[in-house]
């Protein structure tokens, strides 16, 4: 076998060189198509030990997608700042860079709590942010309350659940699949985002006090 030393004497083939700058500028134009207004910036490492806008604008964005009860998403989930001003294509695909699918689930009011009390204390990106409904977890007691609708939630109340299917696959409580990643109504997490987003004229997400972790 031949091997051929690379160095900056190498010339581009011009056919190719021309097709790697069209197609650069073409994703380049497309990812910086405008969504939505963004009239806060975004801080995700925010997310990881504590509520955050970034947080409640994904859930709220998946809970939006199959009109569900809740919305999920682990803080780890969400992965760059994203600056106040035009929220675009790329906005939305920096934030949700893995290309996960969203699904729904359905669960009782018992087996939500002990999934977000699972998570609660954590600090490595598995802190669960929420729509739809509240909570407040107590570290040093090892307990929970949650609310929905205004009411606290009662073990056997049945509640659908928009979360990815990245969690959906970390879930260790009974619930059951109402739309896995391969159903064909399950669409990209970056792609239910930019669809959310693109309904509004402005975006304004903020910290509401959807969650409350008091720390030992």
């Amino acid at each position: 076998m031949k091997l051929f030393h690379i160095d900056e004497n190498i010339v581009s083939e011009k056919y190719l060189r021309d097709m790697e700058i069209y197609y650069k500028r073409d994703m380049e134009l497309k990812l910086a198509e405008k969504i939505s207004y963004l009239e806060v910036p975004l801080n995700f490492r925010d997310g990881i030990t504590k509520e955050s806008a970034a947080g409640n604008l994904v859930s709220d964005a998946y809970r939006e997608w199959y009109k569900s009860d809740v919305g999920l998403i682990n803080g780890g989930g969400i992965r760059a700042d994203i600056p106040k001003g035009d929220f675009t294509i790329k906005s939305a695909r920096s934030l949700l860079p893995f290309g996960n699918k969203i699904c729904q689930i359905l669960i009782e009011g018992k087996e939500l709590k002990s999934l977000l009390k699972k998570y609660a204390g954590n600090t490595k990106g598995q802190l669960l942010h929420v729509s739809g409904i509240s909570y407040q977890y107590d570290q040093k007691t090892d307990s929970i309350h949650v609310e929905w609708k205004g009411d606290s939630l009662s073990d056997d109340e049945l509640l659908t659940v928009s979360l990815n299917n990245y969690f959906l696959k970390k879930l260790d409580v009974d619930c059951d699949i109402l739309i896995n990643e391969t159903d064909l109504k399950a669409k990209e997490d970056y792609e239910v985002l930019r669809q959310y987003c693109k309904k509004q004229k402005a975006l304004h997400p903020k910290v509401q006090g959807r969650f409350v972790i008091v720390r030992e």
